[in-house]
C-alpha cells in the first residue's frame, strides 16, 4: 500500500512539473515532448505570497497576486497604484499596467489627472505599445494641431475662418473653431504665450492680407491649413491684395515660422514681392505648402535657416526662389517659374552640410543662355533631382558650380558627377499630367540610384 501511494504521488508531481500542451500557463518540452512552446502564453507563472496589487513580487504585465499565489492581470487602474511610469490598467479584466490607454491619440482631458501623457513632446499614447510618443498627425491631438517640427500637440490654437456661416470675427477670442478670427492679421494680434499656433481653415476664398505680415522678432509662429472634411478641393490660401512687398517676412535669431499645408500668393512689387522673405538667422520651415503667383520670388532666404519639404514653387514672375544660408530642400516641385538669370532656384552657396535632393525642376524659364532649372554655386552635391524642359534657354543648370549626382538633367548627360542620365523629351519621365509631376511606371528615372531614386 505504501508503494502504491508513493507511485501515485510521484506521477502527480511529474504531471504538475511537465504540464500538457493544453496548459496555458507553462509548458516544458523536456518533460512533455508533445507540447509546443509559445513564449507569449507558455511562460512559467510568477508566484507570490501577498494577494492583491503586489509591487514587490509581480511585474507590470501581471501586477496582481491572486488568492492562489500566482501573479495575474489587473482589473482596474487602482491595481497599478505605485507603479510610477505605468499607472494605467489596459485590457481589463486581465490587463497589464501601462503608461497610457488612449489609442493613438492625446487625452481628451488635457491637463487633468486623466492625461497620462502630459509632457511635451510626448503627448500621444501609442495604440500598439501604450507608451507616450510625439504626435504624427493633427488628428492625434485634442486641439487638432500637431506641431510637425517638435512633435508636440499644440495646447492653445487660434482659429481663422472666413467662410460664410462660420462666425468669423477678429473681435472673437478665436481659441475655438466655433468662434474663429476672420483674418490672419486678427489672429496675429492676439496675446499669446509661447509658440503662436494659427489654424487657417480651407476656404473657397483666399485670406486677404492687405499689408505685409511680419513675424515678431524672437517669436515662434506655426501656421497650418486645416482641410475642409466635406470638400478636399478647398485650400487655405493667403493672398496679398494690396501694396508692394512680401506677403510674410521674418528676420533675426530666435524668430521662427513654420508653414504647413498653406498656399502663399499674390505678393506684388518687382524687387520685393516675395511670397516669404526670411533673413538674418531666422528659421523658416515649409511643409506641404505652395508658393505661387508672386511678382518676385516664391520665397527668398538671405542667411536664413531654411527647411522646405514636399512643397510646390510655381508660376512666380522673377524665379522660384533665392537661397543663401543653411538649407534643406527636398521632395519638392519647382515648376513653370520665369526669371532672368535663373528660372527655378538660385542657390548662392551649396555647402557639404546643405541638402538639395529628390526635387523636380520642370518647364522653368530664364533668359537665353542662363540656367532654367537652377543656378547653383558651392562645393556641395545636389543629388537625385530632375531638371528638364526649361524653355528659351540653352542649359538646365550652370556649369562650374555644384556637383550633381544620380540626376536626370536635360537632353545631354551632365558631366562632373556619377550616375547622371539624360532624357529626350518630357514624355520620357511619364509624369501623371501637365499639372502633376509625380512620375509613373515606365519613367526614365525609376531605378536610377537604387534606394535613392529621383521621384
Amino acid at each position: 500500500m505504501r508503494t502504491t501511494t508513493l507511485t501515485c504521488l510521484a506521477f502527480a508531481a511529474l504531471a504538475f512539473a511537465g504540464c500538457t500542451k493544453d496548459n496555458r500557463n507553462y509548458c516544458d518540452p523536456a518533460l512533455d515532448p508533445g507540447c509546443s512552446v509559445d513564449a507569449s502564453i507558455d511562460s512559467r507563472p510568477v508566484t507570490c505570497n501577498t494577494p492583491g496589487p503586489n509591487l514587490n513580487e509581480c511585474m507590470a504585465d501581471n501586477p496582481v497576486c491572486s488568492d492562489q499565489g500566482v501573479c495575474i492581470g489587473c482589473r482596474m487602474d487602482n491595481d497599478c497604484n505605485g507603479r510610477g511610469a505605468t499607472p494605467v490598467c489596459f485590457g481589463e479584466p486581465a490587463g497589464a499596467c501601462v503608461a497610457c490607454d488612449e489609442n493613438d491619440h492625446q487625452s481628451l482631458a488635457v491637463g487633468t489627472t486623466a492625461d497620462h501623457c502630459p509632457t511635451a513632446p510626448n503627448n500621444v499614447c501609442d495604440g500598439a505599445t501604450h507608451t507616450c510618443r510625439p504626435c504624427e498627425a493633427d488628428s492625434e491631438c485634442t486641439s487638432g494641431v500637431c506641431d510637425m517640427v517638435s512633435g508636440a500637440c499644440a495646447a492653445t490654437v487660434l482659429h481663422v475662418d472666413n467662410r460664410a456661416g462660420h462666425n468669423g470675427s477678429d473681435t472673437n477670442e478665436c481659441v475655438s473653431a466655433a468662434n474663429p478670427c476672420l483674418t490672419v492679421a486678427g489672429a496675429m494680434a492676439k496675446a499669446v504665450t509661447g509658440t503662436r499656433y494659427v489654424a487657417i481653415h480651407a476656404s473657397n476664398a483666399d485670406y486677404i492680407a492687405t499689408a505685409e505680415i511680419p513675424i515678431p522678432n524672437n517669436k515662434k509662429v506655426y501656421m497650418v491649413g486645416i482641410p475642409d472634411p466635406l470638400d478636399d478641393m478647398l485650400v487655405a490660401g493667403l493672398d496679398r491684395n494690396g501694396g508692394n512687398g512680401p506677403l510674410v517676412s521674418l528676420s533675426g535669431l530666435g524668430t521662427e515660422l513654420t508653414l504647413v499645408r498653406l498656399t502663399l500668393r499674390g505678393a506684388a512689387g518687382n524687387g520685393d514681392g516675395d511670397g516669404v522673405l526670411c533673413a538674418s538667422d531666422a528659421v523658416l520651415t515649409a511643409l506641404d505648402s505652395t508658393f505661387e503667383g508672386n511678382a518676385h520670388f516664391g520665397l527668398k532666404s538671405t542667411l536664413c535657416r531654411l527647411v522646405v519639404d514636399r512643397c510646390t514653387i510655381r508660376n512666380n514672375a522673377k524665379g522660384g526662389g533665392y537661397v543663401e544660408g543653411n538649407f534643406s530642400i527636398t521632395n519638392s516641385f519647382i515648376v513653370r517659374n520665369v526669371g532672368t538669370n535663373f528660372g527655378g532656384l538660385d542657390i548662392a552657396d551649396l555647402d557639404p552640410t546643405d541638402v538639395l535632393a529628390h526635387n523636380t525642376f520642370v518647364q522653368n524659364e530664364a533668359t537665353a543662355g542662363m540656367p532654367g532649372s537652377m543656378r547653383c554655386l558651392g562645393t556641395g552635391t545636389a543629388t537625385h533631382n530632375i531638371a528638364f524642359g526649361s524653355t528659351s534657354t540653352t542649359t538646365e543648370v550652370n556649369t562650374g558650380g555644384c556637383t550633381h549626382t544620380f540626376s536626370a538633367i536635360g537632353t545631354t548627360v551632365f558631366a562632373g558627377g556619377q550616375g547622371n542620365i539624360a532624357a529626350a523629351t518630357l514624355a520620357d519621365f511619364r509624369f501623371v499630367s501637365g499639372a502633376d509631376y509625380h512620375v509613373q511606371t515606365g519613367s526614365v528615372v525609376l531605378g536610377m540610384g537604387g534606394a535613392g531614386d529621383a521621384t
